[in-house]
């Protein structure tokens, strides 16, 4: 009779447990990140209230600086950790935080304006999210050729304060991401 597991089983048993580790790292990788993308859009949203308030405050105008969101610390943002994204590790230049902002925008203006964008726009599962003039948050996907209209992709790779975009990286040429 045997009382143990002998060599081959054991092996057996490992090859089989990394196997599927293999397999579900990938998984759980995705959904981390798809966890922080939803935690930045979240983010973002907070942001978009804070500027409709302020523009309650200040006859609909948002903030009136590029990247500068200090108006908003005194009363209508209580706490600076909203602008900060768990995927990115920025130093942290600007009072926008880890988001790039793009002042000269009121609360009456176009819904489909881009106000804020993430600093880099492959941040999130190969897209960015939005905070638009209307105070709507939206993620795109800048891989997908049905992405966002020319227009619009103009308007994101016009953002004041991106981060540039490592070269090597699949899709990109001279010019920053293919968006």
């Amino acid at each position: 009779m045997r009382r143990g597991f002998i060599l081959i089983e054991f092996i057996t048993a490992i090859a089989i447990i990394m196997v599927l580790a293999a397999i579900l790292f990938p998984v759980f990788t995705r959904a981390r990140e798809k966890a922080r993308q939803v935690d930045c859009l979240n983010n973002l949203l907070n942001v978009g209230i804070a500027l409709r308030h302020y523009a309650a405050d200040y006859n609909g105008w948002y903030p009136p600086r590029d990247n500068e969101l200090s108006p908003l610390f005194t009363s209508h943002l209580p706490d600076r950790r909203v602008l900060d994204c768990l995927s990115y590790e920025s130093i942290g230049e600007w009072t926008s935080g880890d988001y790039s902002y793009r002042a000269g925008y009121c609360d009456d203006d176009r819904f489909d304006l881009i106000v804020m964008v993430e600093r880099r726009l492959d941040l999130h599962n190969s897209g960015c999210n939005c905070l638009f003039a209307d105070g709507h948050v939206k993620w795109l996907s800048l891989s997908n050729p049905s992405g966002p209209t020319p227009q619009l992709r103009r308007e994101i790779l016009g953002m004041p304060g991106l981060d540039p975009v490592d070269p090597s990286s699949e899709g990109e040429g001279e010019h920053g991401p293919r968006i």
